[in-house]
């Protein structure tokens, strides 16, 4: 296992921890756990035991993985008679082994409580007296669970899979080695060291991200335009549309921002039809009003302004501010906007 790569070792190990959902850790288990820590192997196992006996099921078929990086899955079949159930590994070479999931979504997990908090009322979920009752409850929770799951996530658009050293590759494998090892023991160290070696990896992406964008800033030439083609970068404002709330749901995806976006611009420019037998005098009295105003016009006509009246009120605006209207103190409005002297 650590001379050859590609290798799968696969059977019966008798060996129980309880990373492979054993109830128990026995000495040969806790041993080949480590060994599997230190050559950094794959540990694959069912989720059902594969072998039962009186008022006992353990996990004992289990395989050894070391670079052989091609999608599976692995059960454990119900069938014979034996105390130890067949176990089933396929591997599916069919497939290439960096695989786009159109189902990745990033969520919110801040907007995911508040949405959570506004759904679900704790007082609702006490006095529960019958079965019924608690299954109705249950629903109702797993309902806006789901609810609020959906409001606050939203897919990753970008797809595309960046180089990353094989140094911080190794940080990561033994921060979530560390991770797991804390979920399954509680203990405080392997938090500590799961902490400590995060901030690690931070610290080496963010040198390694400098370290690409200067060799990249090295490698440009005017003579192939790729200095000319690098700094649209800059240049251009890209602005992403956000995720747009509805009272019928969240639009997401580009489609349904587009749909939503026509809908709504075509609600707004459509003529609204009155009712049938709209009987109020609406329009006959704008008619009348109007008719009344332009019957008598003012006494006095408006004098008509000069240049340089207008400049002098351009010279008092403030160039750091957005201009608006200036009101003479010696002219006044009508109802309809017409200025008249005061």
């Amino acid at each position: 296992m650590q001379v050859n790569s590609h290798c799968v070792i696969f059977g019966d190990f008798n060996a129980t921890h309880n990373y492979w959902n054993c109830s128990r850790n026995s000495t040969r288990g806790t041993q080949l756990k480590d060994f599997c820590d230190q050559v950094n192997l794959e540990t694959i196992y069912p989720d059902s035991p594969t072998r039962y006996g009186y008022d006992t099921s353990n996990t004992l078929d289990i395989a050894l993985v070391n670079d052989f990086n091609f999608p599976y899955n692995i059960s454990s079949l119900t069938e014979l008679s034996s105390d130890h159930n067949p176990v089933l590994l396929n591997f599916n070479f069919s497939l290439p082994i960096h695989q786009e999931n159109p189902r990745a979504i990033t969520t919110c997990w801040r907007l995911f409580r508040k949405c959570l908090n506004n759904n679900v009322i704790i007082g609702n979920y006490a006095n529960i007296k019958n079965p019924f009752a608690l299954e109705e409850k249950i629903a109702t929770f797993t309902e806006a669970v789901c609810s609020a799951h959906l409001e606050s996530s939203q897919p990753i658009t970008d797809t595309r899979h960046t180089f990353t050293p094989s140094h911080i590759k190794k940080l990561i494998t033994m921060k979530n080695r560390a991770r797991k090892r804390h979920q399954i023991t509680l203990n405080p160290i392997y938090k500590t060291e799961s902490n400590r070696l995060q901030a690690k990896i931070k610290k080496e992406l963010k040198k390694h991200s400098q370290e690409t964008w200067k060799n990249r800033l090295l490698s440009l030439n005017t003579q192939d335009n790729s200095f000319w083609n690098i700094q649209k970068i800059f240049k251009n404002k890209r602005v992403d549309i956000p995720a747009l709330h509805t009272a019928s749901g969240i639009a997401i995806t580009d489609d349904q921002k587009a749909n939503l976006i026509a809908k709504t611009l075509k609600d707004n420019f459509t003529e609204n039809t009155r009712p049938a037998g709209f009987s109020n005098s609406i329009d006959s009295d704008v008619t009348t009003t109007l008719e009344r105003f332009f019957s008598h016009p003012p006494p006095t006509p408006v004098s008509p302004t000069n240049p340089d009246e207008v400049a002098a009120y351009v010279n008092k605006l403030k160039i750091r501010k957005t201009p608006d209207l200036t009101i003479d103190q010696t002219r006044s409005t009508t109802p309809f906007g017409v200025e008249q002297d005061g």
